[in-house]
């Protein structure tokens, strides 16, 4: 994510200056008419004193777990990958997982697959989130996949992110079924 630095109008007519963050410039001009305002300069902010400072792009466990939550049950209501992980991002108060999101909606945008956008980051898509996402993707039953991905998080809040035989034995099912589990 880059720093934009911008001097434009608002709709009354009132000189405006200010920074945005956004993926790329065109980003950051949608951004602006979104909040009303007609960019008429806009640069990328160089320098360290205009970059965001993130360490690892840490996620709490907890803002994790919400948005598998709420990312199965816009899917399962019928709202796309897209979309979803738009709301998602605009919603979401950890600024690493916004951050990732909002990269993951250009990935899925430019027709890459959401497992392959979502495994870009593996510190905070763990690596079983991705393949029952991919699982899900294959057999056209993501909805079924992110209610039970939201099951396997939860398994993950245990010491040490210990992974559950549990989860295993329940993707092994959903597999071999067709997406059918046995509870």
């Amino acid at each position: 994510m880059a720093i934009y630095k911008y001097v434009g109008r608002s709709k009354e007519g009132k000189l405006k200056r200010g920074t945005v963050d956004a993926i790329n410039k065109t980003q950051a001009i949608n951004k602006l008419r979104e909040q009303g305002i007609s960019p008429r300069e806009l640069t990328e902010a160089k320098g360290v004193l205009n970059k965001e400072i993130t360490i690892g792009q840490q996620v709490k466990q907890q803002d994790f777990v919400i948005y598998c939550r709420q990312f199965a049950t816009l899917i399962r209501a019928g709202v796309s990958i897209v979309d979803s992980t738009n709301i998602l991002a605009k919603q979401t108060e950890s600024k690493a997982l916004k951050k990732v999101l909002m990269a993951i909606e250009e990935d899925i945008r430019s027709g890459i697959p959401f497992s392959d956008a979502a495994g870009k980051y593996p510190k905070i898509f763990p690596q079983i989130f991705v393949n029952m996402v991919r699982a899900g993707e294959a057999t056209g039953n993501l909805d079924e996949e992110s209610e039970d991905n939201t099951e396997a998080v939860n398994f993950k809040e245990m010491p040490r992110y210990d992974v559950s035989m549990s989860i295993v034995i329940k993707l092994s099912s959903l597999l071999s079924t067709g997406g059918e589990a046995d509870e």
